[in-house]
C-alpha cells in the first residue's frame, strides 16, 4: 500500500505518514514535486530485514540520466529492528532543490547517503548507530556524502545545506567506523551539529580518487570524542581539494587531530 501510494502521487501531492510501516525490501520514491509528512515519533518506516541494502532511496527512474527534482520528505522516523549489515537508511541521489527536515534515523549501517546533491536542504537530523551492535563495522557511518556514479553536472555536490544534527552511537560504545565522511564536494555548509563516537574518526574527509573535495564550511559544530582521531584528512587527490573553514567549533576528547 505505501508503495502505490508514493507512486500515485501527482506533482504538487503530499503523503501523510500516520503509523510505522514495517518494510523488508526497498522503498523508492522516483518521481518530482511532492511531499512526504510524518507526524513525528511512532511514524515513518521500519525495517525488518537487515540484508537488503538500501531502506528508502530517492533517485530518478534513469538516474544516469536524470535528475529527481523538489522532493520534501519531512518528520518521520526510518529504523531497523534488526542488525543492519549493509546499505543506507536513506539514500539520496542525483538531486535538486529538495528538503529533508526533523529526520530520525536508527539502528541503520549508512545512515544517509547523499550522491550527488544541488541547492538541498538537510535541518534538524537525528542519527543514532550500533546499538545492535557488539564490535566496529567496517564500511559504516552516520553521514556519507560522494558523487554519485552518472557523471552528469549535478553529480557533484554543491551549495548543499545541513543544518541541526546529532550523530552519535548507543552514548557508550563507538562500533561506527567515521561519523561523517565527505569524499566529494564543492560547497557544503554544516552548522549546528554535535559528532560522537567514531570510532576512527568523527570528520573524515577523503579525497582518495575524487575529483574534488572543495568548499567545507563547518560552523558551530562539536567533534565529541570517544574515538581515535576526531578530524581526519587524508589521501593525494586526484582533482582539487581544499579551502576547508572550522568557525567556533570545538574538538574533545580524541587521541589527535590528523592529516596524513
Amino acid at each position: 500500500p505505501i508503495r502505490a501510494a508514493i507512486a500515485g502521487l501527482s506533482a504538487g501531492g503530499t503523503l501523510k505518514i500516520v503509523s510505522m510501516y514495517l518494510h523488508s525490501d526497498t522503498i523508492l520514491i522516483n518521481h518530482n514535486d511532492f511531499k512526504i509528512e510524518g507526524g513525528g515519533s511512532g511514524t515513518g518506516f521500519t525495517r525488518s530485514n537487515g540484508t537488503f541494502g538500501n531502506s528508502i532511496e530517492v533517485e530518478a527512474p534513469d538516474v544516469l540520466t536524470t535528475t529527481i527534482f523538489r522532493v520534501n520528505i519531512s518528520d518521520i522516523e526510518i529504523k531497523a529492528t534488526v542488525e543492519v549489515t549493509s546499505g543506507s537508511m536513506l539514500r539520496v541521489t542525483e538531486a535538486a532543490y529538495c528538503f529533508f527536515n526533523n529526520i530520525s534515523i536508527q539502528n541503520g549501517f549508512i545512515g544517509m547517503h547523499l550522491r550527488g546533491l544541488r541547492a538541498c536542504f538537510i535541518d534538524g537530523l537525528h542519527i543514532r548507530s550500533g546499538q545492535l551492535w557488539t564490535t566496529v563495522k567496517a564500511n559504516s557511518r552516520y553521514m556519507l556524502i560522494e558523487d554519485s556514479p552518472s557523471g552528469l553536472s549535478y553529480s557533484e555536490n554543491v551549495e548543499l545545506f545541513i543544518s541541526d544534527f546529532d550523530f552519535a552511537s548507543n552514548g557508550v560504545s563507538s562500533y561506527v567506523e567515521h561519523s561523517m565522511e565527505v569524499k566529494e564536494a564543492d560547497g557544503i555548509w554544516f552548522s549546528n551539529g554535535h559528532c560522537f563516537g567514531g570510532s576512527v574518526s568523527n570528520l573524515f574527509l577523503n579525497a582518495a580518487a575524487s575529483p574534488q573535495l572543495l568548499g567545507l564550511k563547518f560552523s558551530n559544530v562539536w567533534m565529541d570524542g570517544n574515538t581515535t582521531r576526531n578530524l581526519l584528512i587524508t589521501n593525494t587527490p586526484t582533482g582539487y581539494a581544499g579551502f576547508y573553514q572550522f568557525d567556533g567549533c570545538s574538538f574533545t576528547g580524541a587521541t589527535s587531530i590528523a592529516i596524513d
